[in-house]
């Protein structure tokens, strides 16, 4: 009897024994996480609280902690919630939060971050936030309690070589003439907040906005009209493009008809010209043997007159003689 007792208590003893040690086996690692390695004054600091390396049975289903950052180094404490995890509550200095089913939870969780301001005058230097009291809550009722946890934060003024070089921002601007359009195209890295079109005669401004980096515009062009306008693309940092000055005139103009006209008339001449180089080359010949055949006519009807002529002074001179020889007779009778 006295043996049986002896097994019977030992095994409750075994038993015991494992529980204990299946309980104090459960664990659960705090990690924070900065977003960068090195901050300046006034830079905004987000830590990021997480539950790692879970072996908690069924898992974990809350946190509670008190938060300690470096009074001389930060301010504006603000807590942010997670997905699947409650909005982090706070009771006195101790912060708490959920997970949102209430279900245990075995993976690695993000259960709420941390944001801070880093202040303004502060020196540079390792600045300490640090989570003390650490609880976690287990899906069967179990609290793992754990050591103190700190993160530094290393703050640091940028030095001049550390600055970003400055650019070029101003936007970039081209106007091409159309058919009945002007086509406008403006670009800018940094994005365009709008282009203004002066109507110079009249002192209109016409505002297109846009959306992103670059805009596409067509400002018509109107009939039968004349205008002087100006062009230029504002960014978002209010910085202004080189400003184009465009001019058109789409009135008629008489004038324009009777260049025509000239135009036509002197079309009609060259075709005359045209025409009459065009004559056959025996027309020409013909022409050349008409004037030899005349030349010819008036040599010999200047020869007949001079014979003629002759002829004439002749007669005229044997008349003469006769008349003279008659007077001449009538004398000798006479006397």
């Amino acid at each position: 009897m006295k043996k049986i007792i002896t097994i019977i208590t030992i095994m409750i003893m075994i038993l015991s024994v494992g529980v204990l040690n299946a309980y104090a086996a459960y664990d659960c690692d705090v990690v924070l996480t900065l977003a960068k390695e090195k901050y300046e004054p006034g830079d905004t600091i987000e830590i990021t609280v997480s539950a790692q390396n879970i072996n908690a049975g069924d898992g974990i289903t809350g946190i509670s902690t008190v938060i300690e950052p470096d009074s001389n180094a930060f301010e504006n404490m603000e807590l942010i919630k997670t997905d699947n995890w409650d909005a982090p509550s706070t009771t006195g200095t101790t912060v708490s939060t959920n997970v949102t089913s209430l279900e245990g939870q075995t993976t690695n969780q993000d259960m709420f971050k941390i944001k801070l301001t880093v202040k303004s005058d502060i020196a540079d230097g390792e600045y300490d936030v640090t989570l003390k009291s650490i609880v976690f809550a287990t899906d069967d009722y179990t609290a793992i309690e754990k050591e103190d946890k700190t993160v530094k934060i290393k703050i640091e003024k940028a030095s001049q070589n550390d600055k970003p070089e400055e650019t070029e921002t101003k936007p970039t601007l081209s106007v091409t003439k159309g058919d009945n359009a002007y086509r406008i195209i403006a670009h800018d890295d940094v994005g365009l907040e709008r282009i203004e079109i002066t109507l110079v005669e009249t002192e209109e401004v016409i505002k297109v906005n846009a959306e992103g980096k670059d805009i596409e515009y067509l400002f018509p062009i109107k009939e039968n009209d004349d205008n002087f306008i100006k062009v230029v693309a504002i960014n978002t940092q209010n910085e202004k493009s080189k400003e184009l000055s465009l001019k058109w005139s789409t009135k008629k103009d008489n004038s324009n008809d009777e260049n025509e006209q000239e135009k036509a008339k002197d079309e009609e001449n060259n075709n005359q010209k045209q025409t009459d180089n065009s004559i056959p080359a025996n027309n020409s010949q013909k022409t050349q043997n008409s004037k030899e055949d005349t030349t010819t006519s008036n040599k010999v009807l200047s020869n007949a007159g001079l014979t003629a002529g002759i002829c004439g002074f002749i007669i005229l001179s044997m008349g003469l003689a006769g008349f003279c020889y008659i007077k001449y007779k009538k004398y000798r009778e006479i006397k």
